[in-house]
């Protein structure tokens, strides 16, 4: 049944009615009218320790595997009481609402058409804040979240942070089981090495708005490492937290003969078989742009190494062009998103680089407060 542009399965009764800005209260509410977000009032944020939790789970949806996404839905609902997903224009979008038209707790969102990540990820956010939530736990369609996960990483809230992720795990790259957390907790120095990716990552949203939100213009990859730096000039802390873990899939990566050494996340290096990215040559685009766009925002307020995507381009574009197929038009891709990085004008409305804040160095109180915490843990 309709109710002012609302879709649900609930009785048609005076205290069933939802409007944008208030809490589904457990029933599935299909086909939100997006376009309605900005009348939703920002309501007081919940208590914690209250009987409703300050935190919600956002999913942003985009062709997903129908199955995989019922078994994401499924671990993270054990662990908070409200999912909102907010689908990007999918083709198989009939198939997402039947998934989600019997699901307790769920809001569903529809793009008519691919808005972005960023878009839909601003969106999720916005609908939170109109919920009454004070923090929200970002994911992937295909991530799904072990036992526990929002609990370890909600015991991490703290005015100062901005936001708080998991050890992220690939499953693509798993030969065996799935490896043991590091077990350290520790505060992230720089964005765009070794940063926070958006999925899992349990995002303040008092810090959010302070910064601006995501920025839409970046439309897909590096749109998390963005969101970052501008949280980290702001004074706000991200932490890392290998107490918890969250399996994800990173595009479609395949093996290849070649061995190259790598990073993981605690700094570690070791030799490994080279993925191929798997990208699409729109992805390509992006690649090469919002690379070198993030190199202009910041290259005031970061150390050259942070820029390392913008340095490792000939690198990533040599192995795309060596190990995949659709050459032609991925060159072609990365061509234009390099000279689309270097001409776009950077509009000083949209969310850039905020002042650093004198506040946000190791040895500011909030930083000391934080080392505190993380040893009683």
């Amino acid at each position: 049944m309709s109710m002012g542009g609302l879709t649900t399965r609930a009785p048609t009764s005076a205290s069933s009615r939802i409007s944008p800005g208030q809490s589904p209260a457990g029933r599935p509410l299909i086909d939100f009218p997006l376009e309605r977000i900005q009348e939703m009032e920002i309501r007081p944020k919940r208590q914690e320790g209250s009987l409703m939790s300050n935190t919600c789970v956002g999913i942003v949806t985009y062709n997903p595997d129908i199955q995989r996404l019922l078994e994401n839905i499924s671990a993270i609902l054990l662990q908070t009481t409200q999912v909102i997903v907010v689908d990007n224009g999918s083709v198989n979008i009939s198939e997402i609402q039947s998934a989600c038209s019997t699901i307790q707790n769920l809001t569903l969102a529809k793009n008519a058409e691919n808005k972005g990540i960023a878009k839909a990820l601003n969106q999720l956010c916005k609908m939170a804040m109109g919920y009454g939530y004070g923090w929200i736990l970002l994911l992937d369609q295909d991530s799904v979240a072990p036992e526990d996960m929002l609990g370890e990483l909600e015991h991490h809230r703290r005015p100062e942070v901005g936001l708080v992720c998991p050890q992220i795990i690939d499953r693509r790259r798993l030969d065996h089981e799935v490896p043991v957390p590091d077990g350290e907790t520790y505060a992230l120095k720089t964005a765009a090495r070794k940063g926070a990716i958006t999925s899992g990552s349990l995002v303040n949203l008092s810090a959010y708005m302070k910064v601006g939100g995501f920025d839409d213009r970046m439309f897909i990859d590096y749109v998390d490492y963005d969101f970052d730096k501008r949280l980290l000039l702001a004074g706000y802390i991200i932490l890392r937290t290998g107490l918890t873990y969250l399996l994800h899939e990173c595009g479609h990566m395949e093996p290849t003969k070649l061995w190259v050494p790598r990073r993981d996340q605690s700094g570690k290096w070791s030799l490994e078989h080279f993925y191929s990215f798997g990208h699409s040559p729109g992805r390509c685009y992006y690649k090469a742009r919002n690379r070198i766009i993030y190199t202009r925002k910041y290259w005031r307020y970061a150390h050259p190494l942070e820029f390392a995507g913008v340095f490792q381009l000939p690198f990533t574009i040599g192995l795309t062009l060596a190990f995949e197929s659709d050459r032609k038009e991925k060159a072609k891709a990365f061509a234009r998103g390099i000279r689309s990085g270097l001409l776009v004008q950077l509009d000083a409305s949209a969310p850039s680089a905020p002042r650093p804040s004198r506040g946000s160095g190791r040895d500011d109180p909030a930083h000391l407060r934080l080392k505190r915490h993380i040893r009683r843990r």
